[in-house]
């Protein structure tokens, strides 16, 4: 779980990922006081995109890969496995863009995702 105060900076940490795994976040977002913010009306999506700049996944609400939990400020993405078996092992990079009711756009995490090769596999 992600906590992402006051929407200073980016993590730039390297997320790992087995290939074939459910591949699960999430974030809450709060204020500089610590506090949830509300996110009644907001919208989410995450792509993952490899050197090439194609997208490998592209999670959304619409798609049902990206929930909110508005009044706790709780974002959950959940990429299943029948889309992580395809991604090629290798270091790609992913972002999650958050868009208040208002219209404001945040991206709210900029990082890499290594995917690594699985064992247990058809």
């Amino acid at each position: 779980r992600r906590w992402v105060r006051g929407f200073e900076g980016y993590d730039m940490a390297t997320v790992r990922l087995i290939r074939g795994d459910t591949w699960r976040r999430s974030w809450i977002i709060k204020d500089e006081k610590g506090q949830p913010i509300d996110l009644t009306g907001a919208s989410a999506r995450l792509q993952v995109r490899d050197k090439r700049d194609e997208v490998l996944a592209y999670a959304r609400m619409d798609n049902g890969m990206i929930t909110i939990d508005p009044l706790q400020g709780r974002i959950d993405m959940v990429v299943p496995a029948s889309i992580t078996k395809d991604f090629p092992i290798a270091v790609h990079r992913f972002d999650l863009e958050l868009t208040f009711a208002d219209g404001t756009v945040r991206t709210i995490e900029q990082s890499t995702l290594q995917v690594i090769e699985d064992v247990t596999r058809d």
